[in-house]
């Protein structure tokens, strides 16, 4: 039976070792519980009989400047009765080819500054509410469709437009306090019927 420190020499892609036993190497095989993935250099817990086998139950110490958890097949972690955290002085990143959120009641995000880069983004809400100082927004072309739209600007707006076709098909209405209409080369009124004043 051994259960003595070895130091691992070689990995394959599995979980299959080369580890120096005192003077010997010896096949080792990574078990499950350790979730630490050894490397070549580190010193780790040898256990097990030769006969069936040695394995790796731990690293006790490692030589490599990160550390790698490892775990084999579909893997769910499970919190009961509590939270779950993480934290990290640096960053925290997440990189696979499908990740999902859900969350029964609320999802909150809190940041200074907050960067999304995609080629397509698709979003299906309830009620959408957008509340800030100042909004900015640059796009090549703008379509909105809705079956009721109203829009409130308490001071003034403006718009600037090469071209602006305007288009109802019922009535149309324009009403203020003062109303100026002016053209440079030509003013035009076409109707069946016109009524000034």
């Amino acid at each position: 039976m051994v259960h003595a420190e070895a130091e691992v020499v070689a990995q394959d892609q599995g979980n299959a070792l080369l580890v120096r036993l005192a003077s010997e190497l010896v096949a080792a095989r990574r078990a499950v519980s350790c979730l630490v993935a050894p490397m070549p250099g580190d010193k780790v817990l040898l256990s097990g009989a030769r006969e069936t086998g040695l394995w790796v139950i731990a690293v006790l110490e490692s030589r490599n400047p990160g550390q790698q958890l490892l775990l084999d097949g579909d893997t769910r972690l499970v919190v009961r009765n509590g939270d779950l955290s993480l934290q990290s002085d640096k960053n925290i990143a997440l990189d696979a080819d499908s990740i999902g959120l859900r969350a029964k009641s609320t999802l909150n995000m809190l940041c200074e500054r907050a960067v999304s880069t995609c080629a397509q983004w698709l979003g299906h809400v309830g009620l959408y509410r957008l509340v800030g100082k100042e909004m900015e927004t640059a796009h090549e072309h703008v379509s909105t469709h809705a079956a009721t739209a109203v829009r409130t600007t308490e001071i003034s707006e403006t718009v600037r437009a090469g071209h602006l076709d305007c288009q109802v098909e019922g009535v149309l209405e324009m009403h203020g306090h003062a109303t100026f209409m002016s053209g440079k080369t030509l003013l035009k009124f076409d109707s069946e019927q016109v009524h000034l004043g």
